[in-house]
């Protein structure tokens, strides 16, 4: 897909998706993340203020936590849709 058309469907970076986790913190969010060509995973995502990590599970709460910094590192510029 292209950029213009991930866009226009509301998918978000990586780096614009933690922004909006820091935005509302401690609130767990369903997003889809983009594997390529149809295929997308699903992963629940929440950002813990008080420890200042980002936890992600593709199992419900079994989350594994991360940094920003290691995040951005395993996903840079990858594209995630959060699913209401």
């Amino acid at each position: 897909m292209s950029k213009k058309t991930m866009e226009n469907n509301k998918w978000i970076k990586t780096e614009q998706m933690l922004k909006a986790l820091k935005n509302d913190p401690d609130n767990e969010h369903e997003y889809r993340h983009w594997l390529g060509g149809i295929l997308c995973s699903t992963h629940w995502l929440i950002f813990i203020s008080k420890k200042e990590v980002f936890g992600d599970s593709t199992n419900w709460n079994n989350y594994d936590w991360y940094s920003e910094s290691e995040y951005i590192e395993l996903h840079a510029g990858e594209w995630w849709h959060l699913d209401a």
